[in-house]
Parts: structure tokens; C-alpha cells; sequence
């Protein structure tokens, strides 16, 4: 079918496997997608010479505003699996690109989206995207509806978790690094642990850095979980949807 990597002018596919550890009760680890998701993205722009190298000589950065996946098949660890990237739509301040997970017959198992912008390194304020070239590709979309429109709500009592960032969790933008976002709304999840999440969704909204403390609170329905990261007490940090299927 594929070869263990492959460049195509329109997407990038890469052969791997995800271990027992990426693996929790039901549910593969949400950190552990969105790790599979930005490696290959990070080696895609690196081939189309938008990597991280390229474009800091700009002083740009890229930077994630919203990423979702869907679990659509069951994934097992150290089965071998294809993970393909291909740009989406781009307009003059946002970037999507989309990505496949599947196993070697080319049935699909997991199903992702992501949302970019460009940011200045040393203002922080959002560039216009017209400072990259960046091709789009051909293909349908991986979702119709790209993310969801979550409520939103208000704290009013003690947080349900609490994390400080650390050194590790800091990335090249130097900011918490996506999939850590991932792995606090998950060890906040102590009564969902038994479910399958079928829907993860994460929003970025402020930046987090080394040394903050994140308050997380969360709103449950039967099946579906809302949560809100708070930075320091006072900002919204991120927040996150989440469907279950117990």
C-alpha cells in the first residue's frame, strides 16, 4: 500500500505504531494522538520549507488555535498504522490541516483536524498568512463540520484539577507544548475513565508558560464533558468538549 514514509505533492504519510503506554482502559491516550498528529505535521512543513527553522528566520511561529479528533475504529497498540497530514483551507490569517490515521488496508481509525495561525515571535499578535506559501491540497475535508461551537461557563467552585507547567512541557514557541493540554484535560477525567471518548476537542485561547498553574473545571452531561483550563486563576487558558460513549 504505502511505503513505511512517503511525500506526494498534496500530503504526507508516515508508518508507525502506538505502544501499550499510549493506551488507558478503553480510550487511546488523547496526548498520545495529538503526539502522532504533530509529528508529522512538524516533518511535513518541514519538507514544504515552513518548518520551524524556516519560517523563525521571519521571526514567525506557527501556532495551534483549535485541534479535534474522532476515534472511528478500534486501534489497537503495536498494530502497525499510516499517518497521512495534507493542508486544507487557508485564508489570510488561518491555516487547517487535516489528518488520517489507518491501518494498513487503508481503513480509517482515527480522524483529525487542526486550525493555524502565524504568530510574531517577539510581538505575539497573528501575521497574515501570506508571509508562507503553503499548497492546498485536493482532497475532501475530513470532517463536514470542522469543529464544534461549545458553551462556555463560569467556575463557581473549587477547581476539579490543578497543574503546574514545568520545564518539559515547554515546546520551541516557548509555550506548553499542545499535547500537555491534552494530557491535563484527561487526568482531570476521574469519573469518565471507563468511557470511550469517541470526540475530543481542544481550543486554544492564551498561551501557557513555565511556572503556571492551571486550574481545570468541568460541566458533565451523560455523554459529554465540558472543560475550561484557567491560567493563574484569572485568563481561560483553554477549553475543551469532549464525547463519550460509556
Amino acid at each position: 500500500m504505502y511505503n513505511k514514509s512517503m511525500l506526494t505533492e498534496e500530503y504526507y504519510i508516515e508508518q508507525t505504531t502506538f505502544k501499550e503506554s499510549d493506551f488507558c482502559g478503553k480510550n487511546i491516550l488523547p496526548q498520545s494522538v495529538f503526539k502522532a498528529f504533530e509529528n508529522i505535521a512538524t516533518k511535513h512543513s518541514v519538507l514544504l520549507g515552513v518548518g520551524y527553522a524556516d519560517i523563525i528566520k521571519n521571526n514567525l511561529l506557527w501556532v495551534a488555535m483549535r485541534i479535534k479528533y474522532q476515534i472511528v475504529d478500534k486501534i489497537m497498540p503495536n498494530q502497525q498504522v499510516f499517518v497521512k497530514t495534507f493542508s486544507q483551507a487557508k485564508n489570510m490569517l488561518e491555516f487547517d490541516r487535516d489528518f488520517i490515521i489507518e491501518d494498513i488496508s487503508g481503513k480509517i481509525l482515527i480522524k483529525g483536524t487542526s486550525k493555524w495561525c502565524l504568530i510574531n515571535s517577539k510581538t505575539r499578535r497573528v501575521e497574515k498568512m501570506h508571509n508562507v506559501q503553503l499548497p492546498v491540497a485536493n482532497i475532501k475535508p475530513v470532517f463536514e463540520q470542522k469543529f464544534f461551537k461549545t458553551e462556555t461557563f463560569e467556575p463557581t467552585f473549587a477547581p476539579d484539577f490543578s497543574y503546574k507547567v514545568i520545564d518539559e512541557d515547554i515546546d520551541v514557541n516557548g509555550h506548553m507544548n499542545n499535547a500537555v493540554y491534552a494530557q491535563i484535560v484527561y487526568d482531570s477525567l476521574v469519573e469518565a475513565k471507563d468511557a470511550f471518548i469517541e470526540i475530543f476537542q481542544l481550543n486554544f485561547l492564551r498561551e501557557a508558560v513555565r511556572g503556571d498553574r492551571i486550574d481545570v473545571y468541568k460541566k458533565n452531561t451523560d455523554d459529554e464533558i465540558l472543560v475550561i483550563g484557567k491560567r493563574c486563576e484569572r485568563e481561560n487558558s483553554f477549553s475543551a468538549y469532549l464525547k463519550l460513549k460509556h
